[in-house]
């Protein structure tokens, strides 16, 4: 989608979040690029939007590919009182991972370690989908 609906889809979604709640979504980003084959396309202001899609229903204009580097996906939540708790390049095969967390937030549910429980539970998922991705690939 384009840039200016990227940022309105943000917010919308952002708008479910509970106070300790975490918004946990995947990117094409930096190593997508070379995949998707639009490597050799400009990526301005870290975003990238070009009329290529599956989805055959929708118009190109409104919906096609995308690719979002984290400075783009950084800066969108930070407009809207998001903020990045966790970024990983390519973390999901191609795609970067990326976990957000309401700004207005007080104190992080923090464990007797004094580690941000959210930031474990969210480790456990992370393995957890990544071992099901490992073993979706395997023929």
């Amino acid at each position: 989608m384009p840039a200016a609906t990227w940022a309105r889809w943000l917010k919308s979604i952002s708008c479910f979040l509970a106070r300790e709640g975490v918004l946990i979504f995947t990117t094409h980003g930096r190593a997508a690029l070379k995949t998707m084959g639009v490597e050799r396309h400009a990526v301005k202001d870290g975003f990238l939007f070009f009329h290529h899609s599956e989805q055959k229903d929708l118009a190109l204009d409104d919906y096609g590919s995308t690719v979002s580097f984290f400075e783009f996906v950084f800066q969108q939540a930070a407009n809207i009182g998001l903020r990045v708790i966790r970024f990983q390049e390519a973390g999901v095969g191609y795609q970067d991972l990326i976990v957000l967390t309401p700004e207005w937030e007080s104190s992080p549910a923090v464990n007797q370690n004094g580690t941000d429980e959210r930031i474990r539970l969210f480790g456990r998922l992370f393995r957890l989908l990544r071992a099901r991705l490992l073993l979706r690939d395997r023929p």
